[in-house]
């Protein structure tokens, strides 16, 4: 048990790791309203949080479970939820960073598919159940808009890139063309103003 949690293997997730990023409750069925503003407090600690353990990313999906004796992908194992399970280490890209920090349940094995059962409202106000995504659920925690989560949470997005993307935001809670700012360097602030005010590209870009 302690060797699996002190270890740190390629695309994995020590577990001991992941109390840290569990900041809220669960979830639970609780549908959760769409905000009007995006989230830059939560923006920020998920960006901090993956800068801090890189290990527990990896942008190109939602979640990974890899094998703890090689850190290689387990695609067929079913396993106990990821904060319970002893054998297996996990990564998350963005939007499944921001869905652990936030209490959204945790994935069962790698099915490609991270869902939760919401217990809401339908549009002429009667009572529905549906399945929530993952994607789904972290734009609307993180108040982004349906273009700003496509860039923040595509797969090919570096960790410079995310950095960019947040910053970017945290200038301009409004910048929809947040693939202008994938970059091999990190961007100054002074930077991101004049890409966001569409003065060009002139600085090393990854377009």
């Amino acid at each position: 048990m302690t060797d699996v949690l002190d270890a740190t293997f390629k695309h994995g997730v020590p577990l001991v790791k992941l109390p840290e990023l569990r900041k809220a409750d669960p979830i639970g069925d609780r549908e959760i309203p769409d905000r009007e503003t995006v989230n830059v407090e939560v923006l920020n600690e998920i960006m901090d949080f993956i800068e801090a353990h890189p290990d527990t990313w990896y942008q190109e999906s939602w979640y990974q479970v890899v094998d703890p004796k090689d850190g290689t992908p387990d695609y067929y194992k079913v396993i106990e939820e990821v904060e319970d399970a002893n054998e297996c280490n996990t990564a998350f890209c963005f939007a499944g960073h921001t869905a652990i920090n936030q209490g959204f349940p945790f994935p069962k094995g790698n099915s490609g598919s991270w869902t939760r059962l919401v217990n809401g409202t339908s549009y002429s106000g009667d009572p529905m159940q549906y399945r929530e995504y993952v994607e789904d659920f972290a734009t609307k925690i993180l108040g982004l808009s349906s273009e700003q989560a496509d860039h923040l949470f595509h797969q090919d997005n570096t960790k410079t890139d995310l950095r960019n993307m947040v910053n970017a935001l945290n200038v301009n809670p409004n910048f929809q063309e947040l693939y202008k700012v994938r970059s091999s360097v990190i961007y100054t602030e002074d930077q991101l103003r004049e890409i966001i005010a569409g003065e060009g590209y002139a600085f090393p870009s990854r377009l």
